[in-house]
């Protein structure tokens, strides 16, 4: 390998690297230039940066300010933006099925009480950790507020996708479980409630990342499709007085900074006092792309 093209390759990396991706760029078996040793040369470098900057979400309008180089250099880096920028969507539809097709895409079901086994063993788990998590979120709330579980836990089975390995091979293929869970937070007296109360008051529909071993919180927030990560949202529902048994509600979409800390407090010791504990966090919920 020409070592031009070997310090192409490690700036890519490095570029991509901070952007949480695979270092390793997919080159082309062939180029529109093998009879021309200098012009493949020229090719292969421009394609490493254009997939690079494509695979990493780098919207370039213009790569040659108005003047456009010799056919190989162009040829190359557009080539090679396409192949990553392709790679990019991908690594998105992955996501956005982690995230919003566990329930729905083509792969996916609900966990049902005549389902195999082993998923109505994640579903016994699942309600096992959603009843620690209440008692955890007891714990942690203020104790002018009352904590209860809504209702049993819902499960869904589905096939995950995880481009987090490498840019170059097929992604990692496996079943996953997202677990819904709704906790209902009131306060105790209405009538003497302050900031806090006020503030995380409602209803929680929170969402739980499984695999065969462990549940965790999915703490991604659903702002940034093109990373699987972010700051924890609560999905706090619309509130409603103490010992309300009515239906869930509209999801008012009230973002909390306390309620945040507080639920990851609660996810960790939760985590503590489960038998099957969930032992880290649950690629896919934080990480994985």
């Amino acid at each position: 390998m020409p070592a031009d093209l070997a310090d192409e390759l490690r700036e890519a990396g490095r570029l991509m690297a901070k952007s949480g991706l695979p270092r390793d760029v997919p080159l082309p078996e062939k180029t529109p230039f093998e009879a021309n040793d200098e012009d493949r040369a020229k090719y292969l470098r421009n394609y490493v940066l254009g997939f690079s900057r494509g695979n990493s979400g780098m919207i370039v309008t213009d790569r040659f300010f108005g003047r456009r180089p010799p056919e190989s250099m162009a040829r190359g880096y557009e080539d090679g933006y396409e192949a990553g920028t392709r790679r990019l969507w991908l690594r998105a539809e992955a996501v956005i099925n982690r995230r919003f097709g566990f329930s729905s895409g083509a792969d996916s079901h609900k966990v049902e009480d005549d389902s195999p086994a082993e998923e109505r063993a994640m579903r016994t788990r699942l309600i096992s950790y959603g009843d620690a998590f209440a008692k955890s979120m007891s714990e942690v709330f203020p104790k002018t507020l009352d904590v209860k579980l809504h209702s049993g836990a819902a499960v869904y089975s589905y096939m995950d996708e995880d481009y987090s390995k490498s840019n170059s091979e097929p992604p990692i293929r496996g079943r996953r479980f997202k677990g819904m869970v709704v906790l209902v937070v009131n306060p105790k007296d209405p009538a003497r409630m302050g900031d806090a109360e006020r503030e995380l008051w409602g209803r929680y529909l929170l969402r739980f990342d499984g695999d065969a071993t462990h549940w965790a919180l999915d703490t991604s927030d659903g702002t940034d499709l093109m990373k699987d990560d972010g700051d924890l949202h609560p999905m706090q529902l619309e509130g409603g007085p103490p010992d309300d048994d009515s239906d869930v509600g509209t999801w008012t979409g009230k973002p909390s900074a306390l309620a945040r800390a507080l639920l990851i407090k609660a996810d960790g010791n939760a985590r503590k006092t489960v038998t099957s504990r969930p032992a880290g966090e649950v690629k896919g919920s934080r990480g994985a792309n």
